[in-house]
């Protein structure tokens, strides 16, 4: 089980790694066609993940189906201009820090 302690760090994490700029959005189709469908700029999608707070949170830790046996996914979703966002990160280890990818961010589907 996650702790709200965990989940704010996680948040900190996130935010340095954006700030030191050491992240992406992975172009997805459905990410790509999300930001399409909204009229959603790069800029406005960084500053809703920036808006991310601890009870955004849906879900955490989660196996990364991409490497098996790594758990390091979180997930969360936030309400943004009416719409449900589900959003998916991974942070990487890195020399100075970590590098935060994110996997998801389109249409609470689920």
């Amino acid at each position: 089980m996650v702790h709200n302690a965990q989940v704010g760090l996680f948040l900190v994490t996130l935010k340095e790694a954006i700030s030191n700029g050491n992240f992406v959005v992975i172009q997805r189709e459905k990410n790509n066609e999300f930001l399409a469908l909204t009229g959603m700029t790069p800029q406005e999608r960084e500053n809703v993940i920036l808006s991310l707070r601890t009870n955004d949170y849906m879900s955490g830790l989660e196996e990364d189906r991409g490497n098996p046996g790594e758990k390091d996914i979180w997930k969360f979703k936030k309400k943004y201009i009416g719409r449900d966002i589900y959003i998916k990160f991974k942070l990487i280890p890195i020399e100075d820090g970590f590098y935060a990818k994110c996997l998801s961010f389109h249409e609470a589907d689920i």
